[in-house]
């Protein structure tokens, strides 16, 4: 399992990353209905990272896979989900395409600092900058909030440390075997490493001199 999150009828939903499944439990810990998860429309498969229900929103992020003409498609996106897994509102999608041969993985395909508010909008720094985007539970975009910093860079012993950090978060296996990726490391630290969203709309931020 890779995170839980509560549902508005007080159950618990349990993430399991690979295979991707969303086991859903009653509080005193018996079965509750099965959560259905539509499967990716190319054959690949899917693998389920984070989840957050919040002001009657559930979000997902995670991402899918697949294979094209000897290369492998990933997706990862962050995602509103009905109560039978059917995708009601897309926030942010990264897709990158790798020859199988030379499988290439970037540092923020894992994933942004992402959270939902409290009326089921959601919050997200995309990038590195300092700069929160907020959307609606619906999906348009409705404000950027942003502040100006200076970006604090990596050394090269910290960007070797991090490449040695991967490799365990993935494994890629085909019937040829074990694919060994690379990992594209960014030079410099996000500006915001974590976030939350008070009841009241207060935004507290962690940046990365403050993680140091």
């Amino acid at each position: 399992p890779s995170t839980l999150f509560f549902d508005a009828a007080g159950n618990v939903g349990v993430v399991q990353t690979q295979p991707s499944r969303v086991v859903m439990l009653k509080p005193d810990g018996t079965p509750a209905p099965a959560f259905p998860l539509q499967s990716p429309e190319d054959g690949g498969f899917r693998m389920l990272q984070w989840a957050r229900y919040r002001g009657g929103s559930l979000v997902v992020q995670g991402g899918t896979f697949g294979h094209k003409e000897g290369s492998i498609v990933r997706t990862n996106a962050i995602v509103r989900l009905s109560d039978q897994g059917k995708e009601l509102a897309r926030y942010h999608a990264m897709t990158s395409t790798s020859n199988m041969a030379r499988l290439v993985i970037k540092e923020d395909e894992f994933g942004v600092p992402w959270t939902v508010g409290p009326q089921g909008d959601v919050y997200a720094a995309l990038d590195r900058s300092w700069k929160l985007s907020v959307w609606s539970s619906a999906g348009t975009l409705q404000r950027v909030v942003e502040l100006e910093t200076q970006p604090l860079m990596r050394t090269a012993a910290e960007i070797e440390k991090r490449k040695k950090e991967l490799p365990s978060r993935i494994q890629i296996r085909t019937g040829a075997g074990r694919i060994e990726p690379e990992f594209d490391i960014s030079d410099r630290e996000r500006d915001i490493r974590w976030f939350a969203v008070a009841d009241d709309g207060t935004i507290w931020v962690l940046g990365s001199r403050g993680v140091r």
